[in-house]
């Protein structure tokens, strides 16, 4: 569990430096999950999937062929 402690912070002092860095948002969602914090998972999982989108749009609606 320790492990998980460090790892947690180090994400969240990362995602406050680098509020677009979808993978630490995505990070601290497994560490949640892991830890049986169902809810902060998911909160922390949609966060990073909308950080991703912002980021990348064209992902979300590719275009046509």
């Amino acid at each position: 569990m320790m492990q998980y402690d460090v790892a947690l912070n180090c994400y969240e002092k990362a995602a406050l430096e680098r509020p677009m860095y979808a993978e630490a948002y995505c990070n601290m969602g497994v560490i949640y999950k892991n830890r049986g914090d169902l809810e902060s998972a998911i909160a922390c999982y949609e966060r990073s999937a909308t950080v991703f989108y912002m980021i990348f749009p064209f992902l979300l609606f590719p275009l046509p062929h």
